[in-house]
């Protein structure tokens, strides 16, 4: 299970950076120099060529007026009637933002879903990813 858990890569920061930018309608190049970085810094981050250090993120944070102490949360994938079921049994469970949200669900976690049930979407989520990786030929 190792080998096929590999070929799943984790998302970039840049990428969702690039979303949060368009999303709110913002120019990469004015946004950067209005917390006094380089546009290039910018660029070179929401092209996966460099990664984000900690000072940016914090500067990005306070832009964007998220408070400090964010909720962690889990996207996980699920069949559309299991994903509805989710939602509706669980307030820490909403849809995906940036995904799919008739297959897509984020957990916050630390709510009202426990340790092992979140674990068991976790593996749900990746069996069902697996199933849509296109096959060797």
């Amino acid at each position: 299970m190792a080998s096929t858990i590999s070929i799943i890569k984790g998302i970039h920061p840049g990428i969702i950076l690039e979303r949060e930018v368009k999303l709110r309608g913002l120019k990469k190049g004015r946004f950067s120099i209005s917390i006094n970085e380089f546009p290039q810094t910018l660029v070179t981050i929401t092209k996966g060529k460099c990664k984000m250090n900690p000072a940016l993120s914090l500067k990005i944070e306070r832009a964007f007026g998220i408070e400090e102490g964010f909720e962690y949360k889990y996207f996980v994938k699920c069949n559309p009637a299991q994903a509805i079921d989710l939602r509706e049994r669980y307030n820490c469970v909403e849809p995906a933002w940036h995904f799919n949200k008739k297959y897509w669900n984020s957990i916050v976690l630390n709510q009202d879903m426990d340790d092992e049930t979140v674990r068991y979407w976790i593996r749900h989520s990746v069996d069902e990813v697996i199933l849509k990786l296109p096959k060797k030929e």
